[in-house]
């Protein structure tokens, strides 16, 4: 692996730093075992600097509510957990447990694919191609020399397109990464659940109907299968639009959870949120 290949790209880097939605991916517990490279994007935190980070906002008079009471009043923040990965069932019993949070007050947005589908559509690929070193093995697919391209030139090939599912995926094994059926119903039971599409690519490199087929499917599945609402979209690596924001409405979500964006319309699909740090 070589380092200049995250030069730049550290989630840390693009999260908007005012917001009172705090966003986590990886948290490292007994149960996990993350490699450094989730680390080097900023990407992880403990389960004990998370106890840290809500115990400092209560001891400072916030409290934890919904996103729709986080819009509206600064001293309420809302946590949000993307891409279901299999310790967050774990993290939010133990939230639950140890703070008894209220159910709206946590989001964790579920990605059809990655926790449905045998074939995986996600960031982790990368990173395991990384990790031992076999990234060179998708340049005949993604036609290009990986070593001459940045991790942010990697992403846009992998994640434009949905045609190289089943071909990258003999080159890793994925098993175990994300919550499956019966976890994320569990989950759901202790707080809130977003759609975080069907494939984990970049919607504003999707055609309009795509768009609206990735939004609505991505809906209605977890929504059926929770037998609730699910009113928030997660757009995957905060990728949208004004079109895609428009088509989110259309097709029934209150809420998109985005991490950076310059559009000034629809604020309710345009929430920024901040990767906090427990000094």
């Amino acid at each position: 692996m070589m380092l200049s290949l995250f030069e730049g790209e550290s989630i840390k880097m693009q999260s908007n730093q005012n917001s009172n939605i705090w966003m986590f991916h990886r948290v490292n517990t007994s149960k996990s075992s993350i490699h450094d490279i989730y680390r080097q994007r900023g990407m992880v935190h403990t389960l004990d600097e998370i106890f840290c980070l809500i115990e400092s906002a209560l001891s400072n008079n916030y409290i934890f509510g919904s996103i729709a009471e986080s819009i509206t009043n600064k001293k309420i923040i809302h946590l949000t957990f993307d891409d279901g990965y299999k310790e967050h069932l774990f993290v939010a019993k133990e939230l639950k447990r140890k703070y008894n949070l209220s159910h709206n007050s946590i989001t964790f947005s579920i990605n059809i694919r990655n926790s449905f589908y045998k074939d995986k559509l996600c960031m982790d690929i990368i990173y395991q191609l990384i990790e031992s070193n076999s990234l060179h093995k998708i340049d005949k697919l993604l036609d290009i020399n990986t070593d001459n391209h940045s991790l942010q030139e990697i992403k846009k090939l992998l994640f434009s397109t949905t045609k190289h599912i089943e071909e990258i995926n003999k080159h890793v094994n994925m098993e175990g990464y994300f919550l499956n059926k019966e976890e994320i119903v569990s989950l759901s039971k202790l707080f809130s659940i977003a759609s975080h599409g069907i494939n984990h690519c970049y919607l504003t490199s999707l055609d309009e109907s795509d768009i609206y087929w990735e939004l609505k499917e991505s809906k209605e599945y977890l929504s059926a299968l929770l037998n609730t609402s699910v009113d928030t979209i997660c757009f995957p690596e905060g990728n949208h639009s004004t079109l895609i924001n428009h088509i989110a409405k259309e097709v029934g979500y209150k809420f998109g959870l985005a991490i950076a964006s310059k559009i000034k319309k629809s604020k309710e699909y345009n929430l920024l949120r901040r990767i906090p740090r427990c000094d």
